[in-house]
């Protein structure tokens, strides 16, 4: 009640997986042996998409982080669906996490309060899971700034209190948001 954030000003992150590379089959066998052994061999590459929503269902476009530290030029259509960042694994990093938090989350929040309300000052929270990319944000700055609170949700308890958690197994299982994406 402290606060009395509006549903519009309430938002929730989290990162995703989506399973890349490609499984193979390698035969191996001596010269003239009667049988070759096979042999499956799955590359891990993969892509986490970093995904916003807030309580009144609205979305931000997603990150998606690529396992290249040099992007190649995709197709206007992903620039327009996909904020796009690079990194040599593939995983989500401080760098990462703080640039698009700071260019991205934050522009949109302003941008919220001057067409919604003209208030600059209306008080956001962003609910996030405790991991250690994290630690790059200045919670501090983010509030005393931007009135942006951060609500933290204790490590190993994300499976069970992450909302996102739940609405990607949904989106992934049920209603098949992404399959596509996991098939190339």
């Amino acid at each position: 009640e402290q606060y009395n954030f509006q549903k519009k000003f309430i938002w929730n992150c989290d990162e995703t997986m989506l399973k890349g590379g490609t499984s193979r089959k390698k035969f191996v066998c001596e010269k003239g042996a009667p049988a070759a052994v096979s042999i499956d061999t799955n590359t891990s590459e993969h892509i986490t998409l970093l995904l916003f929503t807030s309580a009144a269902g609205e979305w931000i476009k997603p990150l998606a982080i690529f396992p290249l530290k040099t992007l190649p030029q995709f197709a206007p259509v992903v620039y327009e669906e996909f904020n796009i960042s690079g990194q040599e694994n593939g995983w989500i990093d401080g760098k990462i996490f703080k640039n698009y938090i700071q260019n991205f989350f934050v522009d949109h929040i302003i941008k919220m309060r001057e067409k919604i309300s003209g208030e600059t000052n209306e008080p956001a929270l962003l609910i996030m899971d405790h991991h250690s990319s994290r630690e790059a944000l200045d919670a501090m700055i983010l509030w005393e700034v931007y009135k942006i609170l951060l609500l933290l949700i204790p490590a190993h308890s994300s499976h069970i209190t992450q909302p996102l958690d739940q609405m990607k197994t949904i989106l992934v299982e049920e209603i098949g948001f992404f399959k596509s994406a996991q098939e190339y």
